[in-house]
């Protein structure tokens, strides 16, 4: 086997497959460590990190409390790179006398929530004359953007809070009977 050298592949202007270098199914293009991030394509995926959890947190504060198990430590490869993250999990609103209950989750990006403005009922439930409680349990996906600004560490993490005293509680993955999941996404600017 021999090494091909060329400085520049160029895929046909027209035709069915224009401006694409088709890589045939079954062959895989490694790439060596001397491929910069910063000579890839604006709007490409420059690296994933995910994190899946099925413990519970549960939370009988207004305030806002970090979800446990959703901590995600990312490094950016480019301070000019947009972060792309995104959160799946179930939610859980609970009282046991008031006719509604409430509260809501937000992603953090290094100590600043991304997606939160000045309420925590983004998530809630209202049933007039009902007599017992509230219980509620839905899956919840959150996506919030964010420039990565440098390439120092950051950790990006869930947290959750209820609305309201009549709202008992609020949890993420009521029970560990469910999965969680949040992802980071580096894109190219």
């Amino acid at each position: 086997m021999g090494t091909l050298t060329v400085q520049t592949l160029q895929a046909p202007t027209s035709g069915a497959n224009a401006n694409k270098v088709i890589i045939p199914s079954g062959q895989t293009l490694q790439l060596t460590d001397n491929l910069r991030y910063e000579d890839m394509p604006v709007g490409s995926v420059l690296q994933v990190a995910t994190t899946m959890w099925n413990s519970e947190t549960q939370s009988t504060s207004q305030s806002f409390t970090d979800v446990a198990d959703s901590s995600i430590s990312f490094t950016p490869k480019l301070a000019t790179s947009k972060l792309v993250i995104s959160a799946s999990h179930q939610f859980q609103i609970y009282s046991t006398s008031s006719y509604y209950a409430g509260g809501m989750t937000r992603i953090v990006h290094d100590g600043t929530a991304l997606d939160f403005q000045s309420q925590t009922y983004e998530s809630y439930a209202e049933f007039y004359g009902l007599s017992g409680g509230t219980n509620t349990h839905d899956r919840l996906h959150r996506i919030a953007t964010v420039s990565a600004g440098s390439t120092n560490a950051r950790t990006i993490k869930l947290q959750l809070a209820k609305y309201s005293a009549t709202t008992v509680h609020v949890s993420v993955n009521q029970g560990a009977y469910f999965h969680a999941v949040l992802k980071v996404e580096e894109i190219k600017q």
